[in-house]
């Protein structure tokens, strides 16, 4: 079976989001490169190439570099609106969608809403209550 694969590259880059939240960050130079003829598409692999001087320092401060990239890379496609709870719960293998909802909002990422729209309804809730009282 052929499979498809990305190659990224690993280069200093100003992210912020990504780098604060990840302690890395991954530019988005990539090249995508797929079977020509498959009616259905082959899983991906991903390749990074990192400095050595960073990659020991990396393997030292990550349990499962591979897995880290993974997610950072699921929860930022879901961020971006690429990804669909469902899909980020299919590439990371989660059982259920409720493993992946509470993986995104471990990451900061809230499935179905933004921060500020948290902020909002809890704050409609609190003068909800008050008229209430």
């Amino acid at each position: 079976m052929m499979h498809g694969s990305i190659n990224l590259t690993a280069n200093h880059c100003q992210c912020p989001s990504l780098t604060s939240r990840w302690g890395f960050c991954l530019t988005t130079d990539f090249e995508i490169a797929r079977p020509a003829a498959s009616p259905k598409l082959a899983p991906m692999t991903l390749t990074m190439t990192i400095p050595d001087d960073l990659s020991s320092d990396l393997n030292a401060g990550f349990q499962n570099l591979g897995r880290t990239a993974l997610e950072a890379l699921a929860a930022e496609a879901y961020e971006k609106g690429v990804l669909s709870l469902e899909q980020v719960r299919r590439m990371l293998g989660f059982a259920s969608r409720w493993e992946a909802q509470d993986f995104l909002c471990n990451h900061g990422v809230w499935p179905g809403h933004t921060a500020e729209e948290i902020l909002q309804d809890a704050d409609t809730s609190a003068r909800f209550r008050t008229t209430l009282s």
